[in-house]
């Protein structure tokens, strides 16, 4: 199976081979039917009628809370953030040319775990607030590192070393902050740190899935440089690339990939 089509929405285009759309139709069809058995585990069973009968409007009422209301968020926000750590993984991968180059081992998910202990020792409880200390950590870490490995221009290698020594410190500073904490926010602290997807609804997902569609708008424009710098930075630049431009941007979306998720 071989050959290849292009897809077209104005003025951008995505080259795929066949192989690859097979090999998605495949994953997809996959992620349905795990989605679908998700929807029949836990305390409360279900079965595939009990779902059909949901989407008809003919289920019973505790029949619809527990779809609609407990396991349909659970399960979105399972897909949404899956999809967001790979693209997060992708573009760090991509801007470093190294397979370390994701973002927990760079030590930006600990940026965004820094951000949201302090709003929460500053009394915040919100999820808006919480997501705004993620996504604001992520990224002044981000920057941080950024601008700590650079050195006539920023390396792939040069990037991991400073982020995973920045990583260990902010992973200290963490404790510290929780050890000094009051124990209901070291617990809060704790819990969200641990991570889970027990208690999200669906406030959280719309907003997590806002931020996740506004780089998935974004990442498609950057593709076609991102592509160029794994060239090397010099071959990305005689073919007319703003290459330090072009890593900060990737920065950006990488970061605010994984701030939709830690947050």
């Amino acid at each position: 199976m071989s050959g290849a089509f292009v897809i077209r929405a104005g003025s951008l285009s995505l080259r795929a081979s066949r192989r690859s759309a097979v090999v998605c139709a495949l994953l997809a069809a996959a992620l349905i039917a795990l989605a679908l058995w998700a929807f029949t585990l836990g305390s409360y069973t279900l079965s595939l009628g009990d779902l059909m009968s949901v989407m008809t409007g003919t289920a019973r009422n505790s029949v619809r809370t527990v779809v609609l209301e407990w396991r349909a968020p659970r399960i979105v926000a399972a897909v949404v953030f899956g999809a967001a750590l790979a693209v997060g993984g992708a573009v760090f991968q991509s801007l470093t040319r190294n397979p370390l180059g994701s973002p927990d081992v760079i030590g930006f998910t600990t940026g965004s775990y820094t951000g949201v202990v302090l709003m929460l020792l500053a009394g915040a409880s919100s999820y808006s607030a919480l997501a705004a200390g993620a996504l604001a950590g992520g990224l002044i870490t981000a920057f941080a590192v950024y601008l700590l490995a650079f050195r006539r221009g920023v390396r792939g290698f040069r990037l991991i070393i400073v982020g995973i020594a920045v990583g260990a410190l902010l992973s200290s500073v963490n404790t510290w902050f929780s050890v000094k904490a009051d124990v209901d926010t070291a617990l809060r602290a704790a819990v969200w740190g641990a991570g889970s997807l027990s208690a999200i609804g669906w406030p959280a997902v719309l907003m997590s899935s806002a931020l996740v569609a506004a780089v998935a708008l974004v990442a498609p424009a950057a593709q076609r440089r991102m592509r160029w710098l794994e060239l090397g930075d010099d071959t990305a630049a005689m073919l007319g690339v703003s290459v330090e431009r072009t890593k900060l941007l990737l920065v950006v979306l990488g970061v605010a990939a994984t701030a939709a998720v830690t947050a």
